[in-house]
């Protein structure tokens, strides 16, 4: 059994870990401004940090010379400066990051009327290293605006939505996962365990019977390997995405773009295209097994018709599924994993969800989606714990295919646009101290749930998450489940945990330990 010392040890290495994230981003800022002062000099850089004098853009900040904004912003609350800074310019503001244009969005009102109302202007993605070195435009996250894009968001969703994604029909899939998580919890037997990995687990598995049709053991090395890759750069985008404004960096190790690069050719060479090799050999055309399969089918299809070129290739399938299990993957899993954090940090609401669930539930059976309706306080805490812990806190960035005019400045072709959608979740106005935890927000004065405007926690416009329906069924069966089986604590003598994030793509909590104690069901009948 690990000790409580083991447990704070590997806490503690954690917490180094990212002081050494801090050092090597100062030393990679340090670098960056050497070498774009030895471009400026020779490029003349400044003319382009000035921009046109005819523009009338929105206002925004002053930043260092050369480096913008970006020293400003820190290492652990980029998001949270963001915010702020969107406040004080009225939720609209330009900045530069090195010497890259940004227009940032952070209040309601302006980002449903530039991504919602004006989805085809802004749903691009700008040319940034990030976006051209890895993937190039391939796949569907990635992807920027046109037909290639359109083509495979169209065809892949329905797809899916043939399979069943997001219908109730696919309730009997989560359910049995979520069946798999809860023994593996169980086995913990009261110890005090890291509830990531099994969680990670869990969630994903959902998308590996979608794409292979099959899912993974627990303990498979080949599935913790993919797993550990996926949130291993989901981290590593903090850091590694400064080559998005100083390019040259990415020759430097310090900067972790190279190891980046590396895990993403790693995932895709020996996971993923190893797969579609496999489906390969084994295709059957009237058989059709998966999501790889019906890929593989299209492809033929095209090929066979005389298609070219096709957006449909083996290497764009391949990052197809990448996608599938980043985007399946991280977001559902991360909101589970703070939804178990504030559940032993606020043990006076995991009581609250457990005595409702007991109400309309009982005892004997487990919680199902038809009865989803009547559980107003769960739905009220899953949404709540959204809000206050928003994932996607800064949103990846699109870019404008046409000059454009919002709120009443202009907005030049191929700006970054850069969505701070923590502001709109954050906005004291909407939620009076935002920060604080309360499930009450999303209920009226009857106990009812009720879902405000201003809540968008899968975004919004021609980008939104095309996976909200599949979400929103999954963390209410794996949150219902798993509070109605178990009760959560914090191990004996454990410090209270942070609840502040780590902040890479997503923001995830930092790593914690949790004790699950059983309730058991009571024989039906």
């Amino acid at each position: 059994m690990e000790t409580v010392l083991e447990a704070d040890s590997s806490l503690t290495y954690l917490g180094s870990v990212g002081f050494v994230s801090q050092v090597r981003l100062a030393l990679v800022f340090v670098t960056a401004w050497l070498v774009v002062w030895l471009l400026q000099e020779h490029t003349g850089l400044s003319r382009r940090l000035r921009g046109s004098p005819t523009v009338n853009l929105p206002p925004g900040p002053w930043g260092w010379p050369l480096l913008g904004i970006l020293p400003s912003l820190g290492v652990s609350a980029p998001h949270e400066r963001l915010a702020a800074l969107a406040g004080e310019y009225g939720g609209l503001f330009t900045c530069y990051f090195g010497g890259h244009r940004v227009v940032v969005l952070g209040d309601y009102d302006c980002i449903v009327q530039a991504l919602g109302k004006s989805g085809d202007v802004y749903s691009d993605r700008p040319k940034l290293t990030m976006f051209t070195e890895v993937g190039g435009g391939k796949g569907v996250a990635g992807a920027y605006y046109g037909k290639h894009w359109k083509e495979q968001r169209a065809w892949t969703f329905n797809i899916l939505r043939g399979m069943g994604l997001g219908k109730d029909t696919f309730e009997a899939n989560i359910t049995e996962e979520v069946g798999y998580l809860c023994d593996r919890v169980n086995a913990h037997q009261s110890q005090a365990f890291d509830p990531c990995h099994p969680v990670n687990t869990a969630v994903s598995n959902i998308i590996c019977s979608i794409v292979y049709g099959t899912r993974f053991d627990y303990d498979s090395a080949t599935f913790k390997r993919m797993l550990s890759l996926l949130q291993e750069n989901f981290e590593l985008v903090g850091l590694a995405g400064v080559v998005n404004f100083f390019p040259v960096l990415k020759y430097i190790p310090l900067c972790g773009f190279g190891k980046f690069l590396a895990n993403v050719r790693e995932l895709n060479t020996c996971l993923f295209s190893k797969s579609i090799s496999e489906h390969q050999m084994t295709f059957d055309q009237g058989k059709i097994r998966d999501f790889i399969d019906a890929y593989l089918k299209e492809m033929r299809m095209r090929s066979d018709g005389g298609e070219t070129p096709s957006s449909f290739t083996e290497e764009n399938l391949t990052w197809v599924i990448a996608d599938l299990f980043a985007v399946g993957t991280e977001t559902t899993a991360l909101t589970l994993r703070w939804a178990l954090l504030y559940m032993i940090t606020h043990p006076h609401v995991q009581r609250k969800v457990q005595e409702e669930l007991d109400e309309v539930i009982g005892r004997t059976r487990m919680p199902s989606l038809e009865e989803r309706p009547l559980l107003n306080y769960a739905q009220a805490v899953i949404n709540e714990i959204q809000r206050v812990r928003y994932i996607a806190a800064i949103t990846v960035p699109r870019a404008t295919t046409e000059d454009s005019k919002l709120n009443g400045y202009d907005i030049p072709k191929g700006t970054t646009i850069m969505p701070v959608m923590w502001a709109v979740m954050h906005n004291p106005k909407v939620w009076p101290e935002p920060d604080h935890f309360r499930p009450e927000r999303f209920l009226d004065d009857r106990g009812r749930y009720r879902k405000p405007e201003h809540f968008l926690p899968y975004g919004i416009g021609r980008r939104m998450c095309p996976g909200e329906r599949l979400a929103r069924m999954e963390l209410f069966l794996f949150f219902t489940h798993l509070l109605h089986r178990f009760s959560f604590s914090l191990p004996l003598g454990a410090p209270q945990p942070s609840l502040k994030g780590r902040m890479g793509i997503t923001l995830a909590p930092q790593p914690y330990r949790l004790v699950a104690r059983s309730r058991p069901l009571e024989e039906s009948g």
